[in-house]
């Protein structure tokens, strides 16, 4: 599970990194109604949550049997309601600024869900060596 863990890290903070490198390099393309000045917050905020998240998906793949299904469908909601939450707190707090922060938090919300799914997507398309141990929680 750690190197699993270590390697999904890895492959967050370089993805994380060409998002912000993304976001920076057509900040003079975007209307700036739509640009939220500070991408960065946004960025980090997004691979502490997948980072935490990917770390319980991992310790349910562990438990074998179809915790790590269940884990992900509840995960998934959770994300989405918190996310929802701190858009529309943004929204109430920040009314002039909301559409840019709204705009630019959904789009890396997409960005970084693909991603996430694509990474288990993989572990599950992977097949274990022994048929009682999930993908996920391989030891190698």
């Amino acid at each position: 599970m750690k190197n699993n863990f270590i390697l999904f890290l890895i492959k967050l903070i370089i993805y994380c990194a060409l998002i912000y490198a993304a976001f920076a390099w057509i900040k003079n393309d975007i209307p700036e109604k739509f640009y939220y000045n500070h991408p960065l917050y946004l960025v980090v905020f997004f691979f502490v949550v997948t980072a935490l998240f990917h770390f319980g998906a991992l310790r349910n793949a562990a438990k074998g049997g179809r915790s790590i299904v269940s884990y992900f469908m509840l995960a998934t909601a959770v994300k989405f309601f918190l996310f929802l939450a701190v858009m529309v707190g943004y929204a109430l707090l920040n009314s002039g600024k909301a559409t840019a922060f709204i705009s630019n938090f959904f789009v890396i919300y997409v960005l970084l869900t693909v991603f996430e799914v694509s990474v288990i997507y993989g572990y599950f398309k992977s097949k274990p060596a022994d048929k009682t141990e999930s993908p996920l929680s391989s030891n190698s």
